[in-house]
């Protein structure tokens, strides 16, 4: 989206909800197994990983339902 707005933007992490912490222990073994769960996705949670506090990451990333990124407008 950024690039298709003429932007560079760079993901810099996510924040987490209170939710998402407390579905990934309960549905991520679940969520691999279940055959409709696109391939790009199932890599995701494959993925995951987690911090010092149990947080999930993502390629040295905090994974969360918000994204942060730094947008600039190319010189």
């Amino acid at each position: 989206m950024i690039q298709g707005a003429g932007l560079e933007g760079t993901f810099r992490g996510g924040y987490l909800s209170v939710q998402e912490l407390d579905w990934l222990p309960k549905y991520r073994e679940g969520a691999l197994l279940e055959p409709r769960l696109a391939e790009e996705h199932r890599q995701f949670v494959t993925e995951l990983t987690a911090d010092a506090q149990g947080m999930p990451m993502w390629r040295g990333k905090h994974a969360g339902i918000g994204g942060v990124y730094t947008i600039n407008k190319p010189s």
